[in-house]
């Protein structure tokens, strides 16, 4: 089992002739992309002696789709084995919210994040700058690498940590404001929340287009990122339900895809 990325597991599957499946993190990857990867790694195909397969072999066996269908923007190529998959996100034992968190007051939340990855602290100031003043309360997320004192003063309705569990999170929220990153987006969808997308690389700007386009998300570049246009498009999330309705559409459609645990006797049929 490998990841749309890792192009080398279906040239291990095919050396050692057993079956593999493709357990993808969100859209599919475009194809003409695929086929790209195909030509450059043609090479190690045929160093393994196997002749180079199709879209780098990611559809040589069970395609794992965790996306929802509205919010795929690719057609699968013909005679692709393409198996739905509900993306879970559920918390690790032990997991807990902070008191921070526990103690805000009763009004709307929203929820910020840039991910993993992109958590330039600059980028946060804006946001935070932008929310101040807003009747709501804002949780932020900035990384483990991150310092919470980097970003003092804070605004009254402001909590910063480095990493809170989404799963228990998510729930308590109105609105995200994130990268939109695959895993975060598909989080977001699934507890059918409006967005404020702030792409910052690879995948975000693509899925922020698209998630603009179902009705789900408000979207700025980064060279749209500015207090007043954040200021606006939060409010905007917070005011205009049919973001949340949006968003609702989708968590149904997530919600509706087959669990985890109904995909093990496929993978054992195929591994038999």
């Amino acid at each position: 089992v490998h990841d749309p990325c890792d192009l080398a597991g279906p040239i291990v599957a095919a050396e050692l002739r057993i079956p593999s499946a493709n357990h993808s993190f969100g859209r599919v990857i475009p194809l003409a992309v695929l086929e790209r990867a195909e030509v450059e790694t043609a090479p190690l195909w045929r160093a393994a002696g196997l002749e180079p397969e199709p879209f780098a072999g990611e559809f040589r066996g069970l395609y794992l789709d965790i996306c929802p269908p509205s919010f795929q923007t690719e057609t699968f190529p013909a005679g692709a084995r393409v198996q739905p998959l509900r993306p879970v996100f559920e918390p690790d034992p032990g997991d807990t919210l902070p008191d921070s968190v526990e103690t805000l007051p009763e009004r709307p939340t929203v929820y910020v994040t840039l991910g993993t990855v992109h958590n330039d602290l600059r980028v946060f100031r804006v946001l935070l700058d932008a929310i101040d003043g807003l009747e709501c309360n804002a949780i932020v997320t900035i990384g483990r690498e991150n310092d919470p004192a980097a970003l003092e003063p804070l605004p009254e309705n402001v909590v910063v940590e480095r990493y809170i569990p989404q799963a228990l999170l998510l729930p308590r929220c109105d609105a995200v404001v994130s990268h939109g990153g695959s895993g975060s987006l598909l989080a977001t969808l699934a507890a059918g929340l409006p967005m404020l997308l702030v792409p910052q690389g690879a995948d975000q700007f693509e899925n922020a287009a698209h998630a603009a386009q179902i009705g789900a998300a408000k979207v700025l570049l980064p060279n749209e990122l500015t207090e007043d246009a954040v200021r606006a498009a939060v409010a905007g999330l917070l005011e205009d339900q049919s973001y949340r309705e949006s968003a609702a559409r989708v968590a149904a459609e997530i919600a509706a895809m087959p669990p985890p645990e109904e995909l093990v006797p496929v993978l054992v049929e195929i591994a038999a």
